[in-house]
């Protein structure tokens, strides 16, 4: 490889190569072997093909599958004993997960989670996680598994954190990192997409603003963390725009109407502790309003 790092043109003349050949690629590369740790690291990447392609195949079924991390570095072993570059990690994965495939669809089972013991004894895990004599143990290690992932994907966006709030147009900060994660853990997409995702529910948000003052008349502004509270139910809880504002109306609206009458005010800055304890959040901004 050292060699073949000093390489240049007249040598490949010297070798064999035609001129006229040489000419029409002008660009020389050296490649050099994938490690184990290479092979994982392709693996662990949030958008691996080979990953979100089996994720899919088992959701087809209603099953969630969800990779451990020593599973991923077992994996990337066997690639590695292949010695056939990244298209061992498609290889090892289809051979190992076939009986999984074949069997789970019709057992009923609606988690799996892949450990090193998927690979090295497939027959006995098979047998325990149809087992509803292991399903507690099993449900343990599936949350574990995907807690561990989460984790992973938060970190994974804490470090590409400035170019991914550049390119989806949206501050990320570690709450919003957070709901990526659970995103992109419900969902079998690609990082950006999740991302993409949030932005819509945070332009949601922010349209429930607008739409609120157009229809009665009341100019309220979500603080961050109200924001982020809100997005958790429109992501987290499948609670539609309209719900939320039928919500805000039935908890702010005489309220605030009763502040605007009294001193004119007619902008109101609205926190999580606001959008929780409405009542309390009414009747200090009542009493401090209406008495000064």
């Amino acid at each position: 490889n050292e060699l073949l790092n000093a390489l240049k043109t007249e040598d490949l003349l010297k070798f064999g190569f035609e001129s006229e050949f040489i000419g029409r690629l002008p660009v020389r590369s050296v490649l050099e072997s994938l490690t184990r740790k290479d092979l994982y690291e392709i693996l662990r990447m949030p958008n691996n093909p080979v990953i979100l392609g089996k994720r899919l195949d088992f959701a087809a079924y209603g099953i969630e599958a969800v990779f451990t991390e020593e599973a991923l570095e077992k994996f990337a072993e066997l690639a590695f004993r292949e010695n056939t570059g990244a298209r061992g990690l498609v290889s090892v994965l289809e051979e190992s997960l076939i009986p999984f495939e074949e069997a789970l669809p019709a057992s009923g089972v609606t988690r799996f989670t892949i450990t090193p013991e998927v690979i090295s004894a497939p027959e006995i895990y098979l047998e325990k996680c149809m087992s509803p004599g292991h399903r507690t143990a099993f449900d343990l290690a599936h949350e574990t598994a995907r807690n561990q992932e989460k984790a992973f994907i938060e970190s994974y966006l804490t470090r590409n954190q400035k170019n991914l709030s550049k390119e989806h147009g949206i501050a990320l900060t570690p709450q919003r990192n957070a709901l990526v994660a659970e995103y992109f853990c419900r969902h079998i997409t690609e990082l950006g997409k999740a991302v993409g995702q949030i932005k819509i529910h945070y332009d949601s948000v922010k349209d429930i603003e607008l739409n609120f003052f157009k229809k009665h008349d009341l100019n309220i502004i979500f603080e961050e963390d109200a924001i982020d509270f809100l997005m958790e139910q429109l992501i987290l809880h499948d609670i539609a725009s309209e719900e939320i504002m039928a919500k805000l109306y039935n908890d702010f609206h005489d309220g605030l109407s009763l502040i605007r009458q009294k001193s004119d005010k007619n902008r109101f800055f609205i926190s999580r502790q606001a959008l929780m304890e409405h009542e309390n959040f009414l009747e200090n901004l009542i009493r401090k309003e209406i008495s000064s």
